[in-house]
């Protein structure tokens, strides 16, 4: 990310967790003048049907489908009222562009005093609608991971991490008081961390403090974590370096405590996989990262 942060590209399928995800977005929209881009899609009838097999009676397919629908329009809906009440309170200026034909212009980001959200509705499905969505982002802002709220959860992440275009900010499960003053950078040597180390740059100089953190145990063969400060310094960012310990538990609660002991409100990591083939099997960290963090996360891929 080598690119001022201008469009925020925040998809949803439900209306559950908003007030943690927006209330991040529009932290990230006022401290780098940002808009916010949300998208609400939901699967096409003819994917709902593919998807239920060929076993299911013609009634019971139609009524899943219909089902479907509803349930999509009642989520939209819930979005629509929330972004409404928002408004009403002079937190957001937002714009309905779920009708096509309706679109307006939007005024310049300067000329907002709130934050801008716009407000589109796609069918189809992840990879077809997010993957190429996420090409003119700057970053990619999504829900904690809660399957039980939203089962394309998920597969929302997968898509973003690992076929998206950008940085992909994971909010944590309550709305954060701040992102970006104290910015944490997990380094083990490999391609993957130096990807979060320069796709956080733009931010890290404009923090208040930044810290590497590092641990024996997981270190890879590569650059130490002393050339990664020096690398920071190089472009006008003065780190300093934490060291956490991982042996006789999960690195990735290592990592979270070392930057919860530091201070940090980000914490930038990259994203590893086990899988070459499809990405589907997430690294342990990573998925520790996505089931647990408890502050908000920027993954790289």
């Amino acid at each position: 990310m080598n690119v001022e942060t201008r469009n925020i590209l925040l998809p949803l399928t439900t209306k559950s967790s908003l007030e943690a995800v927006f209330h991040s977005g529009f932290l990230l929209a006022k401290r780098y003048r940002a808009r916010i881009s949300c998208i609400f899609f939901s699967d096409r009838p003819g994917e709902i049907a593919a998807m239920a097999g060929e076993g299911m009676a013609a009634g019971a397919m139609g009524d899943m489908i219909e089902n479907a629908v509803q349930q999509a329009q009642q989520n939209l809906e819930g979005v629509r009222h929330y972004l409404n009440e928002l408004q009403k309170k002079g937190k957001v200026l937002w714009f309905d562009q779920t009708d096509p034909e309706n679109e307006t212009a939007l005024p310049s980001l300067q000329a907002s005093a709130a934050p801008q959200v716009t407000l589109k509705f796609m069918e189809g499905t992840v990879e077809d609608v997010l993957t190429w969505q996420s090409r003119l982002a700057d970053i990619i802002l999504v829900p904690h991971l809660v399957p039980s709220e939203d089962p394309n959860a998920s597969d929302i992440l997968h898509a973003m991490l690992y076929d998206g275009s950008q940085p992909v900010i994971i909010s944590p499960p309550h709305a954060p008081k701040h992102i970006g003053n104290h910015i944490a950078i997990a380094w083990n040597g490999t391609a993957e961390s130096a990807l979060a180390l320069r796709n956080v740059l733009p931010w890290a100089r404009r923090a208040e403090k930044v810290t590497v953190l590092s641990s024996p145990d997981y270190q890879r063969i590569g650059p130490a974590a002393e050339a990664a400060i020096d690398y920071l310094n190089l472009h006008g960012v003065v780190a300093d370096l934490k060291i956490v310990k991982g042996k006789k538990r999960k690195i990735g609660e290592s990592l979270l405590q070392g930057a919860h002991e530091v201070g940090a409100d980000l914490l930038s990591m990259g994203a590893y996989s086990h899988s070459r083939l499809r990405q589907r099997l997430l690294g342990g960290v990573t998925r520790y990262m996505l089931e647990n963090a408890d502050m908000t996360i920027m993954m790289s891929r």
